[in-house]
């Protein structure tokens, strides 16, 4: 089964406009890091905010219970 990943995603206007036309993600991911790049597999749609970035950030962001970082709840 393959997942739409959402990386990156800052506000809601972005998110929203992403989501009519990909569907609600799968998962949601602030950045695109060694964490996220292990979730994505063959077949998955990765959604990113701002472009595809040039790499993986080395260090992995714990995002996984934290929303402080984001200026909006995802519904």
């Amino acid at each position: 089964m393959s997942d739409v990943i959402f990386v990156g995603f800052r506000s809601k206007e972005s998110y929203d406009s992403a989501v009519r036309i990909f569907g609600k993600p799968d998962i949601i991911s602030v950045t695109y890091d060694a964490r996220t790049f292990t979730d994505v597999d063959d077949g998955d749609t990765v959604v990113f905010a701002k472009g595809t970035p040039k790499h993986i950030d080395k260090y992995v962001f714990d995002d996984s219970m934290d929303d402080k970082y984001l200026k909006f709840r995802f519904d």
